[in-house]
């Protein structure tokens, strides 16, 4: 290794340059409409890249993309070679933290108050790239350390905020990524590329020669599971529920999956029912984060809704009081966690930096504790201690207990303002099979007392995120209408 390089293996353009040469014709990218070689994304990203200097981008530029996935899976690689920084414009635009892309490259604006500078991905712009010189010469990242890409950070404790993944950062998380692959057979993240997840996968592609597979709808990714002979995948509930849907009314079963990550939120104890019904495969739930990765992990046996599993291997966490002091093992705290390889900041966001990065302690802004066998146990998030006309109320619990009691297929419970001006609490509810409602308002009530919600609204599904966490600002829009006085 040369001085001042990074590590030879770990600079992602040299894995491309690696598969197309031993193995040029395996599959690079996959989404049912465009299949792309690992010799044909090498041409192409190298035209890119010399079409991406043409304009004048220079190493450390950042850009946001709003192109198809076909297209983006080029522009990472290019943006790989040139040392540039690739983000997804959609999260990103959700951010009003100051951070701005040096570039946006999109299929469907001409102005971004977001970007600096605006370029449109049109049939001109294309053909200039297919008819670029490509450029074979290629910028090694100098540094470990060097931002190679931004996600975003969920959004369940506020608006999106910029999380800067390093060269090293990915390289470790891609090979987190590989563990949940089951014998080199192909997998899939569901959890779509402009997350973590879903870059980390394509990045684990890269280094395995593997696919990647695109995702999209539930039957979309059903015939792609079938035809590909995907035997893992990682997915939110919410898109689990979706895909054992599209089985059902295909008929049959979610045959060849062996192993089913889920991430984002808790799996409800229906939907548990629900994928038992339609497949043998091991179903399991990750807890972590954007900014620090996976923290545990817990293969889903019982019905047992808020324990989350034992801390993986290479993570550390902690319980620890207002005060920030730890507690003892069994009671009950703010959960921290850490890992070697996380985030230390957000971008243009010192205020949120110094909330959720204490002492090298990743702050999850979740309520838990550690059992005496070291599983982690959520009791939900921090914010979800509310209080609703005097009276604090744990809302995570509530639901929790609402899933278990009433066989839901979701819940999700918000404080509204009654038409008498006192904060009540409203529990949403995605019905299961075999729910009852009234029968579920008499338990809550005979198990919360004061603190059961207040009204039952029967709902087809709960708004989530794009990390497929509930969006409680939305969710408390949609409740408020459904109950406002009729006029």
């Amino acid at each position: 290794m040369c001085p001042g390089i990074a590590s030879p293996e770990l600079q992602p353009f040299r894995y491309l340059q690696h598969w197309a040469s031993l193995t040029p014709d395996s599959p690079y990218f996959r989404d049912g409409k465009h299949g792309i070689s690992f010799a044909e994304a090498l041409a192409s990203a190298q035209q890119m890249s010399s079409e991406l200097q043409r304009l004048g981008l220079r190493e450390g530029d950042v850009i946001a993309l709003e192109v198809s996935v076909a297209l983006q899976v080029i522009f990472v690689a290019a943006a790989a070679q040139l040392r540039l920084v690739t983000c997804s414009h959609l999260e990103y635009n959700a951010t009003t933290s100051g951070f701005h892309a040096d570039w946006l490259f999109s299929s469907n604006r001409s102005t971004s108050e977001s970007a600096k500078r605006v370029v449109v991905v049109d049939a001109a712009f294309l053909r200039d790239v297919q008819s670029a010189h490509p450029l074979n010469v290629v910028d090694d990242y100098s540094s470990l350390e060097s931002t190679y890409r931004i996600a975003f950070s969920s959004g369940s404790t506020g608006l999106p905020k910029a999380v800067p993944l390093t060269l090293d950062m990915v390289h470790h998380r891609a090979l987190a990524a590989s563990e949940l692959v089951v014998d080199g057979a192909p997998f899939m993240s569901i959890l779509d590329l402009s997350t973590a997840s879903g870059f980390h996968t394509l990045h684990d592609g890269w280094k395995r020669g593997a696919c990647y597979y695109n995702p999209g709808d539930a039957k979309h990714n059903l015939e792609q599971i079938r035809h590909f002979g995907i035997t893992a995948i990682k997915a939110s509930p919410v898109q689990l529920a979706e895909l054992c849907d599209a089985a059902t009314h295909d008929s049959g079963n979610l045959d060849p999956l062996q192993r089913v990550y889920s991430a984002g939120s808790l799996v409800p104890v229906a939907l548990r029912q629900k994928f038992r019904s339609v497949s043998a495969a091991r179903l399991f739930t990750l807890y972590g984060s954007t900014e620090a990765g996976r923290c545990a992990e817990r293969e889903l046996d019982d019905d047992d809704l808020s324990n989350v599993g034992h801390v993986v291997p290479g993570s550390e966490a902690r319980i620890v009081d207002s005060a920030g002091k730890q507690v003892a093992v069994g009671e009950r705290g703010q959960i921290h966690y850490r890992r070697a390889h996380q985030a230390t900041h957000y971008l243009g966001n010192e205020a949120a930096s110094t909330n959720a990065f204490r002492d090298g302690w990743f702050v999850t802004g979740d309520l838990g504790h550690l059992t005496q066998d070291g599983e982690l146990v959520l009791a939900g998030r921090a914010n979800d201690i509310v209080n609703a006309g005097g009276i604090k109320v744990n809302l995570h619990e509530i639901e929790v207990s609402a899933q278990t009691l009433g066989n839901l297929a979701d819940s999700a419970a918000v404080v509204i303002d009654g038409i008498d001006g006192i904060p009540r609490v409203v529990l949403a509810v995605v019905r299961g099979p075999s729910s009852d409602l009234e029968k579920l308002g008499h338990d809550l009530k005979e198990k919360f007392g004061a603190l059961a919600p207040h009204t039952i609204l029967g709902m087809p599904d709960i708004p989530k995120n794009r990390a497929g966490k509930t969006d409680r600002d939305a969710l408390a829009q949609i409740v408020s209408a459904a109950l406002r006085p009729k006029a």
